[in-house]
C-alpha cells in the first residue's frame, strides 16, 4: 500500500512539474518552449485526464505565438531590409503547425474541441524564400565586386545558403567556384638544398606530401608544384643548411664478469652436528653459493647523421620573409653484440641477449638521411601546424 502511494505521489509530482514548466514558458513569452513541452506530453496520450491542462496551455501558446510572429512579419515588411527574418518567421509558423496538426482534434474532458486556427503559408513561404535568396545573391555579388579575399569568403558563405534555398539559382554555382578560388590562400612549399649531400627523392616526396599533414582546409591549399594560373599568396621554404655524417665507429670492450650464484643448498646444523628443525619438524635448508666468472668481448657499432635546416615564410605581396624557424634533427644507428668465454651461469638476461646478436652492415649515408626523415617530417609538420596561415 505504501509503495502504491509512493508511485502515485511521484507520478503526480512529475505531472505537476511538467505543467509548471509549460506555464512558466508561456507566461515568460517563450511560446515555442511551451508548445514543445505540451506537444511532447500530448503525443504520449492526448486523451489522458491529467493531460487536459496541456491542451489549454497549447491552445493559448499557439494563439499568442501566431499573433507575435505575424506582428513581427508586418513590422519587418515595413522596413524592407529583413528578408531573412521574414523567411525565418514563416518557417517557424509552418513548423509549429506541423507539430500540432497530427494531434488534432483535441478535446477537453467536457467534450468541447480546442480551437487551433491553422493557415496555409505555402505562398508566403515561397515568396519569402525567393526574396531571401535574391537578397543573399545580391549581397554576395556586392562582396565579390570588392575583390578582397575576406569578402570572397563572405560571398561564398552567402552563396552556399542561396544554393541550399534554391539549387541552380541563376549563376550561383559559377559564383561559388569563383568565390572559392579567389578566397583561398594558395601556399607554395619547396625544398632548398645548400649542403654537399644529395637529398633522396623519396625523402623530398615524403616531406612534400601534404595529404599526410592534414593542413589543407577550406581556405588554405598547399602545393609543391607551382601552377601558372595561380597567384601564390605565401611561399614556405624548407632550407637544408648542413647535413653532417658522424663516421662509422667500432668500439670493443673486454669485460671481466664475476658473480656469486646460487648453487644448490645444504641443511642447517648446530654445533653438535645435529640437524636443526623448523616448527613442523622439517630440516631447515640453507642456500649455497659459488663464484663463477668469464670474459666478455663487447662490440659497439655506431654511425650518426645531423640535419640542420631553416623554415622560412615568405609573403609574396610584401616581397619579404616574415617568419623563420630553425629545424634540427639527429639520428644515430647503433648495434651491440658480444662473444663470451667462461661459465655462462655468470651472465644476466641482458648479457645473454648480447650473445644472440651479431654484427650488422652500416647503413649508407642516403639510408641514414631517410631514417632521419621521420623526425624531420614530424618537426616540419609541427612548425606548419603551429603557424598555420
Amino acid at each position: 500500500m505504501k509503495k502504491l502511494f509512493l508511485l502515485i505521489s511521484i507520478s503526480f509530482f512529475i505531472a505537476c512539474s511538467g505543467i509548471k514548466r509549460t506555464q512558466k514558458a508561456l507566461y515568460s513569452g517563450d511560446y515555442r518552449e511551451a508548445i514543445d513541452i505540451a506537444v511532447r506530453k500530448l503525443q504520449k496520450d492526448k486523451t489522458k485526464k491529467n493531460n487536459e491542462e496541456y491542451i489549454f496551455l497549447l491552445q493559448d501558446a499557439f494563439k499568442k505565438f501566431t499573433e507575435e510572429k505575424k506582428q513581427d512579419i508586418n513590422h519587418l515588411r515595413k522596413e524592407k531590409t529583413n528578408a531573412e527574418d521574414i523567411y525565418t518567421n514563416y518557417t517557424q509558423l509552418a513548423h509549429v503547425q506541423r507539430q500540432i496538426k497530427p494531434l488534432l482534434p483535441l478535446h477537453f474532458q467536457n467534450g468541447k474541441e480546442a480551437k487551433f486556427k491553422l493557415n496555409n503559408y505555402s505562398e508566403e513561404l515561397i515568396t519569402a524564400k525567393n526574396n531571401y535568396a535574391e537578397d543573399l545573391y545580391n549581397s554576395a555579388q556586392s562582396d565579390i565586386n570588392k575583390a578582397n579575399k575576406l569578402d570572397y569568403r563572405k560571398a561564398h558563405s552567402k552563396l552556399s545558403k542561396v544554393s541550399q534555398l534554391k539549387p541552380n539559382y541563376k549563376n550561383t554555382n559559377q559564383l561559388l567556384d569563383d568565390a572559392q578560388f579567389y578566397g583561398t590562400d594558395f601556399v607554395f612549399v619547396s625544398l632548398e638544398n645548400q649542403t654537399n649531400q644529395i637529398i633522396p627523392r623519396l625523402l623530398e616526396e615524403d616531406l612534400l606530401n601534404f595529404d599526410t599533414y592534414s593542413l589543407n582546409d577550406r581556405w588554405t591549399v598547399f602545393h609543391d608544384n607551382k601552377e601558372n594560373q595561380i597567384n601564390y599568396n605565401y611561399e614556405i621554404y624548407l632550407d637544408f643548411k648542413t647535413i653532417s655524417i658522424i663516421p662509422e665507429r667500432i668500439v670493443q670492450k673486454e669485460i671481466r664478469l664475476e658473480r656469486e650464484i646460487k648453487d644448490g643448498y645444504t641443511y642447517k646444523k648446530n654445533r653438535n652436528g645435529d640437524y636443526i628443525l623448523d616448527d613442523d619438524g622439517n630440516k631447515i635448508k640453507v642456500d649455497q653459493y659459488i663464484t663463477v666468472s668469464g670474459d666478455m668481448l663487447k662490440t659497439e657499432q655506431s654511425k650518426g647523421i645531423q640535419v640542420v635546416a631553416l623554415v622560412e615564410y615568405f609573403d609574396t605581396k610584401e616581397n619579404r620573409v616574415y617568419q623563420k624557424f630553425p629545424l634540427k634533427t639527429t639520428f644515430v644507428f647503433g648495434n651491440e653484440y658480444a662473444r663470451f668465454n667462461g661459465n655462462k651461469k655468470v651472465l644476466n638476461t641482458k648479457e645473454r641477449q648480447l650473445l644472440s646478436q651479431s654484427s650488422m652492415p652500416f647503413p649508407s649515408n642516403e639510408q641514414m638521411l631517410l631514417d632521419a626523415g621521420n623526425d624531420l617530417k614530424y618537426k616540419f609538420s609541427e612548425i606548419l601546424k603551429r603557424n598555420h596561415l
